[in-house]
């Protein structure tokens, strides 16, 4: 069963993306840029060079950002064009509760913009959950 989703719920998701992109972006920026972290990286780990670090950053903010911006692209085009199937919907919560649970183990509390982006990776996931019992609701009240 397909059902259709609604144009101020594709707001907040795309919203609630652009703050996750935006904020994993500046982490990746202050990470990279941070003396003192790379320091302390080369200390760990002597035969990776500056630019191997850099690029390091680079993969980790492309994984970091990769599901949830897929998601609010399927969400567009689901909108636009055919719906969601049930189907979809249960491969996209597992996906956005496993992307959760990785950021969460990996998370630095001592970055703010990577507290910010796994809060936001949180309300995505919270919106999904939601948005899946208020379509339940709406087809319960129909029959």
């Amino acid at each position: 069963m397909k059902f259709v989703v609604r144009k101020g719920s594709l707001y907040l998701v795309l919203i609630v993306t652009a703050l996750l992109v935006l904020s994993d972006s500046l982490d990746a920026l202050m990470r990279g840029k941070d003396a003192a972290i790379f320091r302390q990286f080369a200390d760990a780990s002597p035969e990776i060079s500056a630019a191997d670090y850099v690029a390091l950053i680079s993969i980790s903010l492309i994984i970091n950002t990769l599901i949830p911006v897929t998601y609010a692209i399927y969400q567009y085009f689901s909108l636009r064009f055919a719906g969601q199937s049930s189907l979809a919907r249960a491969v996209w919560g597992i996906l956005l509760i496993g992307a959760l649970a990785m950021r969460l183990l990996g998370i630095n509390l001592s970055s703010l913009f990577a507290i910010l982006s796994s809060v936001c990776l949180a309300v995505l996931f919270i919106h999904h959950i939601l948005m899946k019992s208020a379509v339940n609701r709406e087809r319960s009240s129909t029959r």
